[in-house]
């Protein structure tokens, strides 16, 4: 299970996911950029104390799935 996440923490993770959204889109030859980040906020406070997950673990079985329908952010 994760560990709970202090509010900077979440800041902090946040901020690293958009700037590999940044890195990953200005690679690619399409992207949309506003979409993408749009959901930094929500996977950083999901990630940091809601989701249950073991990233040694990965094919634990209690483990909390996260599914999205953003394909058209790139």
């Amino acid at each position: 299970m994760s560990k709970k996440s202090s509010v900077r923490e979440m800041k902090i993770a946040s901020k690293h996911i958009q700037m590999e959204i940044v890195k990953m889109i200005s690679r690619l030859p399409a992207g949309h950029l506003g979409g993408s980040l749009s959901v930094s906020d929500l996977l950083a406070v999901l990630y940091g104390n809601h989701m249950n997950y073991d990233p040694s673990n990965p094919k634990w079985e209690d483990r909390d799935w996260l599914v999205m329908s953003k394909g058209h952010c790139g």
